[in-house]
């Protein structure tokens, strides 16, 4: 399936960007550190916000897939000068509906965003956390030259624990 294309959004269309990310939550929450009732109490400004700063690609960059005017995918990262990231990027909201996986949507979305991460000045390397649970995840991530730095337990969405690797590419 090739009827996909790699977009981002701009503010006026946060809802269904919130749709999406609600989704996600409620679908795999073993995938996510958020919980769905947390994000679902957000306001509507921070979905018009987060938007808002992910076209200015400066700490946030968000993709979205689209197939006929539907959001299927989205990846994005963050990346800021702080002691904590100061050279790198963090890859987060990684979603692919259902009906798509096993398309190539996911291993598109990546492509992109790894090639937008590469022209932003300062970063050095990629990282991204996979709970070890999810082997597809986990394969997309060594296909696109990730590898495991440290495997660490966390509690995810779902409220249960689960070994986490931390995965990362360098940019050099």
């Amino acid at each position: 399936m090739e009827d996909f294309k790699i977009i981002q959004l701009h503010p006026e269309c946060w809802k269904e960007y919130r749709d999406l990310r609600l989704e996600a939550l409620q679908s795999d929450p073993e995938a996510f550190g958020q919980k769905y009732d947390k994000a679902l109490d957000f306001p509507d400004k921070y979905w018009i916000d987060h938007l808002k700063r992910t076209l200015k690609k400066d700490k946030l960059i968000v993709y979205f897939a689209e197939n006929r005017g539907k959001l299927i995918g989205m990846m994005g990262a963050f990346f800021h000068y702080d002691k904590e990231t100061k050279d790198s990027a963090r890859i987060f909201s990684v979603y692919v509906d259902r009906r798509y996986r096993g398309l190539g949507v996911a291993k598109k979305l990546q492509a992109h965003l790894l090639e937008e991460l590469r022209h932003v000045k300062k970063l050095k390397k990629i990282r991204v956390m996979v709970n070890k649970k999810q082997i597809s995840a986990s394969n997309l991530y060594k296909q696109g030259n990730f590898k495991i730095i440290k495997t660490e337990k966390e509690i995810l969405g779902d409220g249960k624990e689960y070994e986490v690797d931390t995965m990362e590419q360098s940019l050099n």
